[in-house]
């Protein structure tokens, strides 16, 4: 059975769509064709007998983004597949398309809470998104209860479509992938103190925060060193630099990796101890768990993450780190502190989390629903 899996908007190797869901597709026999951007830097791609890529160009201005629906759409069309599974609410008109004009199978896969991520984007402005968001919920509803699947990477993102009764719907989480957790566990750590970030780097996601609570921990700890993986854009390297500079610090032992292969990501997270996680409170972010707890605790990392609800309820059931004000940059550094001056809390927490991560937050059970949703689609 073939497989038409695409997006406008994540990069060809994204986590999900292509570690996870790609590759367990075309592991269980399907014929995967997968369509979206290239990405910045890492664009060697492995493919097989059951899974080729296609790449978009990359362009950071919004208006190219409706030739790209169309070109999908084309593309789509010509592929004959079985499934057509996308990835990003601005491809609910090509999916639409697909389904009511061309009789297709096709699988929404949703990643985040959008009607709350507009509430924060900066491009638009601030007196029109809570209106636009409003808006963009309802057109949302209504295309989605025309797919014959909608699948969540959230457990609570679909409390917003209780009400569409016609899709399967399914909870498909993005737990780790044991092969890389597994694998990157084992390299030993060095004695001194590393901290990893990875994920998209925004102000929103507590970069400055960050940044200014290791300018702070510095002092009292000159071999501490910080990864930061994910693209930036230059006005937030800018405001890095002005706050190592009220510091009177260069940036020795802070790092801008970029974005890099899933790979290296882990071997970052093997050679460090604690991972930080200091997102704002903001809607989109508050009841999400992010992935990159999972894959902090898949590799034995001690977590420091903001104190919203259900993320202190996951560390401390998991007692896998400790939770922040995301704001108190004086708690932040005092609570990585602590953690430094107790390294056998380092490890405990380390080894806590890694046991819960091969309990029950890794990839394998949700591989087999998404492979279990396929089979009911092609019933």
């Amino acid at each position: 059975m073939k497989v038409f899996m695409f997006s406008s908007v994540h990069p060809w190797n994204d986590s999900r769509i292509y570690f996870k869901q790609a590759k367990s597709l075309a592991k269980h026999g399907y014929k995967v064709q997968l369509v979206a951007i290239e990405s910045e830097g890492i664009n060697t791609i492995e493919e097989n007998s059951n899974l080729k890529i296609q790449l978009l160009p990359r362009s950071k201005r919004r208006i190219h983004r409706p030739l790209r629906w169309m070109k999908l759409f084309i593309l789509a069309f010509k592929s004959k597949a079985d499934i057509y599974h996308f990835h990003d609410p601005e491809l609910l008109p090509v999916g639409f398309l697909l389904k009511v004009i061309l009789n297709k199978k096709v699988v929404y896969d949703i990643h985040e809470d959008f009607p709350a991520s507009i509430i924060t984007k900066s491009w638009i402005p601030l007196k029109i998104r809570n209106p636009l968001s409003k808006l963009l919920n309802r057109i949302e509803l209504y295309l989605s209860n025309f797919m014959n699947a909608l699948v969540f990477a959230e457990a609570y993102y679909k409390e917003r479509f209780s009400e569409i009764n016609r899709p399967l719907k399914l909870d498909v989480l993005n737990y780790p992938l044991k092969t890389l957790s597994d694998r990157n566990i084992l390299i030993r750590r060095s004695n001194n103190i590393s901290l990893v970030y990875a994920g998209a780097i925004s102000r929103e996601r507590g970069i400055l925060e960050m940044t200014e609570a290791f300018c702070i921990l510095k002092k009292d700890n000159p071999n501490i060193s910080f990864n930061i993986i994910g693209e930036i854009s230059e006005d937030l390297i800018k405001e890095i630099d002005e706050i190592f500079c009220k510091f009177n610090l260069t940036r020795d032992g802070f790092y801008l990796r970029g974005r890099i292969s899933l790979d290296k990501v882990y071997e970052y997270y093997s050679q460090s101890q604690i991972g930080l996680c200091i997102l704002h409170p903001v809607p989109n972010y508050t009841r999400s768990l992010a992935t990159k707890l999972f894959e902090y605790m898949s590799t034995g990392l001690a977590i420091v993450a903001s104190n919203f609800d259900d993320w202190r309820m996951l560390i401390e059931d998991a007692n896998c780190g400790l939770v922040v004000d995301p704001y108190d940059v004086r708690e932040v550094v005092a609570k990585i502190q602590f953690l430094i001056d107790n390294p056998s809390l380092i490890e405990l927490y380390g080894k806590n989390g890694r046991s819960e991560y091969e309990r029950k937050y890794n990839w394998d059970e949700e591989e087999a629903k998404l492979i279990n949703l396929y089979q009911r689609l092609l019933v």
